[in-house]
């Protein structure tokens, strides 16, 4: 699925320390590359030499065994058949395009644009048991707009303040702070009003609404299976600011209620580089990825990974091993033992940057005891061919 912007006006981007946000360059086949603050497509540049073993595996064969508990595992509790995901999908196009009218004709002074799919859904690692969809509804941006450096992969975005007399004129009212920044917290819980007034005109019985809370998400409830995430979001659509910001924040985020954060969006990049990923190896990491997702619900310590901690870890592995000829030639079981020990490695290193943004760490913020939970259980699961087994067969 994908999702088509409307016209933006004019935006003038600043930063408080003068700086942008360091911005990885990597080029894929048909991606961007950055240099001199130009965006330009480039051809891949993946290194395409053969990888060390790790050090973990010495004792896991890649076996005949580990290959069918592997196999068995995604068919039985990680792959959607065709016919359960086109209902999935059916269900939620009924749920979102009747809610859509309501958030683009909303009863505020701000125009919302048509959405943007994005997440597993969009990706097509969609895995079971969590049928769930990301949308971000673009804001039109009304006047000026200045973008102010914030902290790694944060920014704020600054109004033009309303003139003396004219407040009720003022195309931000109800999304502006009183200071005037954009606020995200205002701006979910715009989205949060909307939702609740075409649940209030729609006999739904089996569609709930979270309780919205700052630095939370606004989630749709589709009977058990189905959730529906809704975010705001501002794309100014410039050349030298090429990425969209969210009102979406991260997991363990120190600033995730703050008032002023907007977080930078690299989705699209991102998916590119999947997709270029996925057609070199005809699916073996995007297979091993998805049972690696499907585990964290399985599993005490997985579980405080975030699938896009996951996905960014499977990024970086990609970085130095696409070749097309070495992983065609890999089965399901090397492909996912090499995953495991790169995220190992990068638990281990208490460190795991984000693919684009060089500036921001995913594993910023989160407890000590955590990682280290974290890195013990991943350390059995590499060295022990069993311990895996019994977790894949949960």
């Amino acid at each position: 699925m994908s999702g088509s912007h409307g016209h933006k006006n004019g935006a003038v981007k600043t930063s408080k320390h003068g700086k942008k946000p360091k911005v990885k360059s990597v080029v894929v086949n048909g991606g961007l590359s950055q240099n001199k603050g130009k965006l330009t497509l480039l051809l891949p540049k993946w290194d395409q030499s053969d990888s060390e073993d790790g050090e973990y595996f010495a004792d896991v064969k890649q076996s005949e065994f580990l290959r069918a508990k592997l196999n068995a595992c995604y068919d039985r509790k990680v792959n959607i058949p065709d016919v359960e995901l086109q209902k999935y999908n059916q269900t939620f196009y009924e749920i979102f395009h009747s809610l859509l009218p309501k958030i683009q004709r909303n009863t505020s002074r701000t125009r919302c644009l048509d959405p943007v799919y994005v997440g597993s859904s969009a990706e097509g690692l969609m895995v079971k048991p969590c049928i769930h969809y990301d949308v971000q509804i673009p804001i039109s941006v009304v006047g000026r707009m200045n973008v102010e450096s914030a902290g790694p992969g944060l920014v704020r975005l600054r109004l033009p303040p309303v003139p003396l007399g004219r407040a009720k004129e003022d195309k931000w009212q109800g999304w502006r702070s009183h200071d005037n920044y954009l606020s995200p917290i205002l701006a979910n819980q715009m989205m949060y009003k909307f939702v609740l007034q075409w649940m209030s005109m729609r006999e739904l019985p089996d569609v709930t609404a979270n309780d919205y809370e700052p630095g939370g998400v606004v989630r749709i409830c589709v009977g058990s299976e189905i959730t529906i995430d809704i975010t705001p979001m501002i794309d100014l659509d410039r050349k030298d600011d090429p990425y969209p910001y969210t009102a979406k924040p991260f997991r363990y985020e120190r600033e995730a209620k703050s008032d002023y954060y907007w977080r930078i969006s690299c989705f699209e990049r991102e998916k590119r580089l999947l997709q270029t990923m996925n057609r070199a190896d005809g699916g073996c990491r995007f297979k091993a990825l998805k049972i690696l997702k499907a585990l964290r619900h399985d599993d005490d310590a997985l579980r405080h990974l975030t699938t896009y901690q996951m996905k960014t870890v499977l990024l970086h592995l990609c970085d130095g091993q696409v070749d097309k000829s070495k992983w065609q030639k890999q089965d399901i079981d090397s492909c996912f033992l090499s995953l495991l020990e790169k995220l190992l490695e990068t638990v281990q290193k208490r460190q795991l940057r984000h693919f684009v943004l060089e500036d921001v760490d995913l594993f910023d913020n989160i407890p000590e005891e955590t990682m280290t939970a974290i890195g013990n259980r991943l350390k059995i699961l590499c060295s022990r061919e069993k311990e895996l087994g019994r977790l894949l067969d949960k």
